[in-house]
């Protein structure tokens, strides 16, 4: 339950007004803009260190500073301070550009997902475990049903006479709706699927944040890799070391232009305070990783189908840095991290990355750019919401289909400015708004 929410680094971030400024303006919809949809955010936030007109008291999910701190998260804030980026209490408040703490969704010891929002509702959904949902149901162009399938291979299908909703993620909500005949009639065609709605843009405009991971020794007291072999018996252990382990995926980081005069960060650092040997293996000494991140990415990749059986792999082109201009940030975000490792001073004992040198050229940096890039996990606008065009009109509401909407990342015109956990429980509560005036309940 909570979905990805449920199993993510708990940052939470909702991106810069500018971003849902500018969906309003591509969408000519005024709804969309940060005035507009920060009522959203406030209703589901529960802060616990911060009241103020940006931030929501007694919503369901939790929202908190961690308390971790060690040597070198402080030498890190001091560092990036002297290059130049001012402090920010509050990634989430008036401004978004500088260094700080980041926000987790979590409290204490326990974090916090989307399934909290469940919690204390006056309707309780009845929730169907290990069914996989094959397609939706339609008659003609108006859904009404979805089929699914249990652990069993039993097939059923479940009716229903109102609002059908799709929060899939950007990955299997285009692939639900082109099993089900929604989609490129090329692609449609070529697995065998009879299309029931010709839209070319049902799988495509799909945007991922890219990132480069450089990994760097430290005392054991600055790190928690030690803690490795204690995180099977969390249970046990007193309230103090688990609240150390709740550290989400970072813990201090910072938002910057890549160039001079952008008007909205586009290059995001993590501080994260352990470091990987191999993937799920922490180094047996002390060490952190720093994450720098591309924000705003122009390059466009496509998430299609090649079977309507959903056990059949489908093909994703993320189509990283195929826009040239989308390395910038990258590179000229591992300058700046080499400048502020260079004055965390004795907090930084070594690299244990190939990073290039201090005066790598630009071919050099890009190259290890190149090869040790990946994804940081927030695949987007896959069913982008379009006026003209596009997949969901601004009301969420599948275009072409009735009683189809939309509600996950899939949505977004172009991704937001940092993580998007967040940015997803607002569109839920915005989906939620637009059904329930489609259905006469609001």
């Amino acid at each position: 339950m909570g979905g990805s929410s449920a199993i993510n680094g708990m940052v939470y971030i909702r991106g810069s007004k500018d971003d849902y400024d500018g969906w309003a303006a591509e969408l000519h919809d005024d709804s969309w803009k940060y005035a507009n949809v920060l009522p959203l955010f406030r209703r589901s936030e529960d802060n616990k260190n911060i009241q103020d007109e940006y931030h929501g008291v007694g919503g369901p999910i939790r929202v908190s500073t961690p308390p971790y701190q060690s040597e070198v998260t402080e030498a890190f804030l001091d560092s990036a301070t002297q290059n130049g980026l001012a402090f920010n209490p509050d990634f989430n408040g008036e401004r978004l550009a500088g260094v700080g703490r980041f926000q987790l969704t979590a409290y204490r010891d326990r974090r916090s997902s989307s399934a909290d929002i469940l919690e204390g509702e006056r309707l309780r959904p009845t929730v169907l475990l290990r069914h996989q949902v094959l397609r939706i149901l339609l008659s003609g162009t108006k859904a009404n049903g979805v089929e699914v399938v249990d652990e069993s291979g039993a097939v059923t299908a479940i009716y229903c006479e109102g609002a059908i909703a799709l929060c899939a993620g950007a990955i299997e909500t285009p692939l639900l709706l082109q099993r089900s005949g929604i989609g490129p009639a090329d692609i449609l065609r070529r697995a065998g699927i009879p299309i029931t709605l010709d839209n070319p843009s049902v799988g495509s405009n799909l945007q991922d944040h890219l990132q480069v991971k450089v990994m760097y020794g430290t005392e054991d007291s600055n790190s928690i890799n030690g803690m490795q072999s204690d995180i099977l018996k969390t249970d046990c252990m007193p309230v103090q070391k688990r609240e150390r382990l709740t550290v989400g995926a970072g813990v201090v980081g910072l938002f910057t232009g890549s160039e001079p005069d952008l008007p909205t960060p586009d290059t995001q650092f993590h501080l994260l305070p352990f470091s990987e040997a191999a993937p799920g293996q922490l180094h047996s000494t002390g060490g952190i990783t720093l994450s720098v991140c591309s924000l705003r990415p122009e390059s466009r990749g496509s998430v299609h189908v090649q079977s309507n059986n959903p056990a059949v792999r489908p093909i994703i082109d993320c189509s990283y840095l195929k826009v040239k201009s989308d390395i910038i940030p990258l590179r000229n975000g591992l300058r700046l991290l080499k400048r502020i490792v260079l004055g965390m001073g004795s907090s930084i004992a070594s690299c244990l990355s190939d990073l290039p040198t201090e005066f790598a050229s630009d071919q050099q940096l890009d190259d290890y750019i190149r090869i040790t890039s990946s994804s940081i996990y927030h695949p987007a606008g896959s069913c982008a919401m379009s006026w003209q065009g596009g997949v969901v009109s601004s009301s969420l509401e599948v275009k072409g289909i009735q009683q189809l909407w939309i509600a996950d990342a899939s949505v977004m015109p172009s991704l937001v400015s940092g993580n998007t956990n967040a940015a997803c429980m607002m569109i839920g509560e915005r989906g939620a708004e637009s059904i329930a005036v489609a259905l006469g309940l609001s």
